[in-house]
């Protein structure tokens, strides 16, 4: 039998066990989607609403590998399993393919460890952004000379 309390309190959502990211953007031309795919996953992941703005953030403009660094108590386990998926894709087939993004991703990692710091998910999901991440000033440049052309 349902009581009044079943009624009036909605049952608070359990985080999910893991961050489900099944690949690495192709090209610079994947990357909108690719993020749109992560960030769903990580708030779908997330026991909570404000994991969406805080994963937003990574794409901010004022957005850097430093101030990523820091992570609130309330999302070190959804950073923790964001972590886990890049970082699976460092070793393997999908290293193969993404070399230089993986050697990036290593690269960053072991500096953290050389410093007794552990890298954060949304610092790698940065690297991967940033990677692939086209700057609008050269492309608008590039753009105009070839329509020019």
């Amino acid at each position: 039998r349902r009581t009044a309390r079943d009624t009036l309190l909605p049952r608070e959502k359990k985080e999910g066990d893991k961050i489900d990211i099944t690949y690495f953007p192709k090209s610079s031309a994947d990357l909108k989607g690719w993020m749109c795919i992560v960030e769903s996953a990580v708030s779908s992941c997330s026991s909570t609403l404000d994991a969406y703005p805080w994963i937003l953030k990574v794409s901010d403009d004022d957005a850097s590998f430093d101030t990523l660094s820091n992570c609130e108590p309330r999302f070190e386990s959804l950073d923790s399993k964001l972590r886990t998926a890049l970082t699976r894709f460092t070793v393997g087939d999908q290293a193969n393919k993404h070399r230089e993004l993986s050697n990036v991703i290593v690269k960053a990692t072991e500096d953290c460890k050389r410093h007794r710091i552990l890298i954060r998910g949304r610092q790698l999901l940065h690297l991967v952004f940033t990677f692939y991440q086209v700057d609008t000033d050269k492309r608008i440049k590039f753009d105009l000379q070839t329509c020019c052309e």
